[in-house]
């Protein structure tokens, strides 16, 4: 797998992060307990996301 994603270029990494938030952000709204895992997640794929360049997300928001 780790080489899968070495050889993603950054649109494709930008996609599949973005993919993935959008699934937690889907989540976290059906999830009405408080998550620490989930919300920890989330900062992360964000700030990632951040670094390639990618700042508004609150089109993924639920």
């Amino acid at each position: 797998m780790m080489e899968a994603v070495q050889d993603m270029t950054v649109d494709e990494k930008k996609d599949m992060l973005l993919e993935m938030l959008a699934d937690l952000y889907t989540i976290k709204a059906a999830n009405k307990e408080e998550n620490t895992v989930l919300d920890h997640k989330i900062k992360v794929t964000e700030k990632r996301l951040e670094i390639l360049g990618v700042t508004d997300l609150a089109d993924l928001k639920p």
